[in-house]
């Protein structure tokens, strides 16, 4: 598999896992509870049916709860395993509140895709277009070269799905976002195709529905994860594309008959994903075979609903900046919004539990093999990551302290850096420039080194000690670093300007901005490469000229980008 530098931005250092098989067919065994984002219910459930259905195996049906949802029951023990992308503030605070460590690790890469009317002319989007789209700037199809005179019908999610979260976090990644806010339902059960406006905007609460409606409306434009499209829309995932529309309320049965046991009813509107089947009871009325979340396979009289479909013949997928959503572009790096799949547990979970043998069966050939014939991911697997969720002062931490003294005697293991909250991460990284005499100024720094042994501040700056590094320093800040973004990309901020993407001059007016190009220009203005008065967050042409003067200095490619390389040596 190619280079993926974009995937960098998302997750770093992804490496094959030699993960033990579970139980071969006929063992037997037990599946943990497993929880997931609406987007992998397909592989979820397929996980399921290897292991229950033909294995023997025994445990609970995989839940359904949402992304937001999801994290919540991993931290409250309501679920043991969970497949989904990176938790929020609010998610991981309430692991911190339960006192739980998340252990986690990517299994592949998706892609957020862009959805129209097959009825629409226009084929492709920029991402330029596409914000501008969302922003309101433009309202009508007209303005995208190609398109037809028609006003745009513009799709969000609520606030606390996944897809909305990563089409916040992707596609705005350096620029003003507008408010997405979701609105404010009454409490209770809500219809999943439920949709309120919310200005020139609709924001649903369901995949389906946003993806329905897209279907259905040739003006409009929506976004969905392109494995859940392929599998449930596109037929891939053996889905015919159609679905059940509830004309009424309306029973669901456990067979295509009256005298069937009811499970549940269906409000007028709701939208089932029909299987394909039908059948003709003894009065002649025909019944649908339909997918239920909750309650599995169910069947609805035809008196009460009506099929429709099929999605996979009105559904366009628009390229991105020329790129098609496909797998091989996830996994060149080319396709621009790329999402990072994870699979998570408590990181107290014991070596043999049910949830501790699945998770480390994700990474097997036989897990590449399941994930690859159930979704279009790119099928990547990482080593885990710890979160670790205590609240501690590092100075207290032993551990710590002899970590960071042997940092230029021997290479940590990455299995070391388990349980350093980010803070202790910080200071284990700069206890690379301590051992090589950085003088450090701010005083829980200079406290903390004041009281290691040895320690003898004589250098100003970064760039005064680093020439001073043996190998190992080198290897070490370097496994550090790459662990610490990772941690940004997975962990309590969600905000994707802090993850280490590479900062770059691009031209015209608007310039790579944001919170992560204001570190970098503070950070050359402090080592006298450029003006204070400079520092406004705009990566210009003389911000350009200031990375390009310290590569020169300090041995970097001079590229005049603020890469991965460049941005570990001037931020540290």
């Amino acid at each position: 598999m190619k280079a993926m530098p974009r995937i960098w931005s998302l997750l770093l250092a992804a490496l094959l896992l030699a993960a033990p098989a579970l139980a071969a067919s006929g063992d037997g065994g037990v599946l943990p509870q497993i929880d997931c984002s609406t987007a992998r219910v397909p592989i979820t459930q397929a996980i399921y049916d290897l292991f229950v259905g033909e294995r023997g195996y025994e445990g609970p049906e995989p839940m359904c709860s949402r992304t937001h949802d999801a994290w919540l029951n991993l931290a409250d023990g309501a679920a043991d395993i969970i497949f989904l992308v990176a938790p929020t503030q609010d998610e991981f605070a309430r692991f911190a509140a339960a006192g739980v460590d998340i252990e986690m690790k990517v299994y592949g890469y998706d892609g957020l895709v862009f959805l129209g009317n097959e009825a629409n002319p226009v084929k492709s989007l920029t991402s330029s277009q596409i914000r501008s789209i969302y922003r309101g700037d433009i309202k009508n199809w007209k303005a995208i070269p190609g398109g037809m005179d028609a006003d745009m019908d513009v799709y969000v999610r609520d606030a606390e799905s996944g897809s909305q979260r990563l089409f916040e976090s992707l596609v705005w990644e350096g620029y003003d976002m507008p408010d997405f806010a979701s609105p404010r339902f009454i409490e209770g059960e809500i219809d999943p195709a439920v949709a309120q406006s919310v200005g020139k905007m609709t924001v649903y609460l369901d995949m389906d529905a946003i993806t329905q409606s897209v279907h259905t409306n040739r003006y409009s434009i929506g976004f969905n994860i392109m494995s859940y499209i392929d599998g449930e829309f596109l037929g891939s995932g053996g889905g015919s594309g159609q679905y059940v529309k509830a004309t009424s309320s309306v029973n669901m049965r456990e067979g295509p008959n009256l005298n069937s046991d009811e499970m549940g009813s269906l409000k007028s509107g709701t939208r089932l994903k029909y299987l394909g089947a039908s059948s003709k009871d003894d009065r002649g009325v025909t019944w649908y075979l339909a997918k239920h979340d909750a309650k599995g396979e169910v069947w609805i009289s035809s008196r009460y609903s009506v099929l429709e479909g099929s999605a996979s013949t009105s559904l366009k997928l628009f390229s991105v900046d020329g790129y098609a959503p496909t797998t091989e572009n996830f996994a060149s790096g080319d396709y621009p919004f790329l999402t990072t799949s994870y699979v998570a547990i408590r990181a107290s979970e014991p070596q043999g539990s049910p949830a501790r043998e699945l998770y480390d069966w994700i990474g097997s050939d036989e897990s590449r093999a399941l994930l690859e014939d159930n979704s279009t991911l790119s099928v990547d697997f990482s080593e885990s990551i710890v979160l670790a969720t205590e609240d501690r002062d590092p100075s207290s931490n032993a551990r710590l302290y002899g970590a960071i003294a042997e940092l230029d005697s021997r290479m940590l293991d990455r299995g070391e850096l388990y349980g350093f909250t980010r803070e202790e991460l910080q200071y284990l990284r700069r206890g690379v420039f301590a051992l090589s005499g950085k003088y450090f100024g701010e005083g829980g720094y200079a406290d903390f080194f004041a009281a290691m042994e040895g320690y003898s501040g004589a250098f100003a700056t970064d760039s005064d000690v680093s020439g001073r590094f043996n190998d190992y320093q080198r290897e070490n800040l370097g496994l550090i670093w790459r662990y610490e973004r990772e941690l940004i990309g997975g962990n309590a901020n969600r905000d994707a300007r802090e993850a280490a993407r590479t900062i770059r001059y691009e031209g015209g007016s608007k310039y790579m901005s944001g919170d992560d190009v204001l570190a970098v220009q503070r950070a050359l203005a402090a080592q006298g490469y450029l003006a204070e008065k400079e520092c406004d967050g705009e990566f210009g042409r003389k911000s350009e000229a200031a990375v390009k003067a310290y590569q020169t200095d300090n041995g970097l490619r001079q590229t005049g980008e603020a890469d991965l390389e460049t941005l570990m040596w001037l931020i540290g």
